[in-house]
């Protein structure tokens, strides 16, 4: 299965540096981005599985 809502935590860090000078400021802002697409993407992933299992415990 596919998962069509796949989050790049580098891409959206080298996103957020080229649309924003690094400062201590904003590379902790980009750090922050970047754990928060990181748990987006976990969760997705969570929530994959659980579709997946109760998939197969409906056909059991």
């Amino acid at each position: 299965m596919t998962n069509k809502y796949k989050f790049d935590p580098e891409w959206i860090a080298k996103e957020c540096w080229q649309q924003h000078p690094a400062d201590s400021a904003e590379a902790s802002q980009v750090e922050a981005l970047c754990a928060i697409a990181e748990r987006l993407e976990a969760g997705v992933e969570a929530l994959e599985g659980i579709k997946a299992a109760l998939a197969q415990a409906k056909e059991v």
